[in-house]
């Protein structure tokens, strides 16, 4: 299959356009019926749709024609588990990370791939399927070899006075940030919104193009009709001595508002987007309010622009990819860091949760600020300090700030 014929299946199917989605790709897998590329970017089609007996027909297709194609093993292991297949499954997640896949995962892919075959080793079949737990193979073949994973797993517990010694003599300290960072400033969490909202039908681009007002009425619950101000975590995180960067998967933009009140310049990449801004599906333009904004003002949903078309909130939506440049400057930081800090973060959106696997890759430790773990350890050596970052970071900042090397630290 010709890569321009991959490229704009892919794209076409990130746009949730899955017919147009699906006539490229049958149109390339006619043309080139031997790759076996073809037939699992015309699988992750299917299996968008739910139609999981026909995407794994898909997918051994191509294992028929490439026994050992990593992500053709991958996203069958992912709808085997979504079938109750969950023995079968193990088998594929091995081939997938097996060092013998020809050809092989990119980095990231390959960590999500290991990840899911230790959570599937941990808790059994517990995956059904849902169009936002759907694999999307890349059409390309990578140019990068994975590495092996980290060495070391599992959860040791640290005190508040554990914390403090660590970031003492950390250098490079990167954040890693999730929903529960902004639970404090009376924004609800995902899990909270997903029940009374289906996932699916709000935050993939397939449902937005049909029903894009489901997506704005989620907006409109999420933000409400008041402000919501940095709380004490967001503060304290950017006084943080030695802080080189804050790598977030929310869209509400309170770690630039708390950096802005505290003086610091600290990077801050937003993994997920934005609500701040808007733009037309139709014409491209930039909108002229926030999506906040437009949410809470009572006006009909979905907003529209000038031009008459449907106005999107500038976030990624599932099926759409993490923009190229934000995932670089992302790993780039986690692989530089000594200490990776993760705050409020569930840890079940990929790429965000393969992040913490680099770092630790790199040598960094990996510490997670959260009232009950996630499910993080099952991949990775984690030291886990129980609480919220609303007290827990504060609490620190002021620790650092007040004792000495050597002496204990009375928050």
């Amino acid at each position: 299959m010709e890569a321009s014929s991959g490229e704009r299946a892919a794209a076409a199917r990130a746009r949730g356009e899955l017919a147009a989605a699906t006539e490229i790709a049958e149109a390339a897998v006619a043309a080139a019926p031997a790759d076996p590329r073809g037939w699992v970017l015309l699988g992750s089609i299917d299996h968008l749709r739910g139609d999981l007996e026909r995407a794994a027909s898909r997918y051994r297709r191509a294992l028929a024609l490439a026994p050992r194609d990593a992500a053709a093993h991958a996203a069958l292991a992912v709808n085997l588990v979504q079938r109750g297949q969950p023995a079968t499954a193990r088998a594929h997640f091995a081939a997938a990370t097996s060092p013998d896949a020809s050809p092989p995962l990119a980095d990231l892919q390959w960590l999500q791939a290991f990840q899911q075959a230790r959570e599937l080793d941990e808790a059994g079949p517990a995956l059904a399927w849902s169009r936002c737990a759907t694999p999307l193979p890349c059409p390309r073949a990578p140019a990068e070899l994975p590495a092996g994973p980290p060495r070391e797993r599992g959860r040791v517990t640290w005190s508040l006075a554990d914390l403090v010694a660590a970031l003492r003599t950390s250098s490079r300290i990167v954040a890693l940030t999730g929903a529960g960072m902004s639970a404090a400033s009376g924004l609800e969490t995902r899990k909270q919104l997903w029940q009374r909202f289906t996932r699916d039908d709000a935050v993939s681009m397939a449902r937005f193009r049909d029903d894009p007002a489901t997506l704005w009425s989620v907006i409109r619950a999420f933000w409400g009709d008041r402000p919501h101000p940095a709380n004490a975590g967001h503060q304290a995180l950017a006084r943080l001595p030695n802080l080189a960067a804050i790598v977030t998967q929310n869209v509400d933009e309170l770690h630039q508002a708390a950096a802005a009140a505290a003086g610091r310049s600290t990077p801050v990449i937003e993994l997920h987007g934005s609500l701040s801004r808007t733009r037309c599906l139709d014409c491209g333009r930039s909108g002229e309010a926030s999506a906040q904004a437009l949410a809470a003002s009572g006006r009909p949903l979905p907003p529209r622009c000038t031009c008459g078309g449907v106005l999107r909130p500038e976030v990624v939506l599932f099926g759409e990819q993490v923009p190229a440049a934000a995932m670089a400057s992302a790993r780039a930081h986690a692989a530089a860091a000594d200490l990776l800090l993760v705050i409020g973060c569930a840890m079940d959106v990929s790429p965000a949760r393969e992040l913490p696997l680099v770092a630790a890759r790199a040598g960094a430790r990996i510490v997670e600020l959260k009232r009950r773990p996630s499910r993080l350890a099952a991949a990775v050596l984690v030291h886990h300090v129980p609480g919220a970052a609303e007290d827990i970071l504060p609490a620190v900042t002021m620790a650092l700030a007040t004792s000495e090397p050597g002496r204990d630290a009375r928050p």
